[in-house]
């Protein structure tokens, strides 16, 4: 059984962690987060990005990355799009 920091029920996880094991998977989730930082402007609404469910996508983007490559690409189209619709005016083509 596994027990970690501040639990003490068998099998939890400490709040914050991510519960996944495959690097790659946590590869995608680190290029999409980043990528919502940049433009988006900050870390509160990039987590709120990858924290929401949005129209045309079947799960929430932060698992959606992990689960596959298709679903990183996924998830950069509609944040492109998200990001494209919230640009002044002046700046979108």
């Amino acid at each position: 059984m596994r027990a970690t920091r501040g639990t003490s029920r068998p099998g939890a996880v400490a709040h914050g962690s991510s519960g996944i094991s495959d690097p790659q998977a946590l590869k995608r989730r680190a290029e999409a987060f980043n990528l919502a930082f940049v433009l988006l402007g900050g870390r509160r609404a990039a987590n709120g990005f990858l924290d929401s469910v949005h129209p045309g996508m079947i799960d929430v983007p932060r698992q959606r990355v992990g689960a596959s490559e298709l679903g990183l690409i996924e998830v950069i189209r509609v944040l492109r799009r998200q990001a494209l619709r919230a640009a002044p005016l002046e700046i979108q083509p």
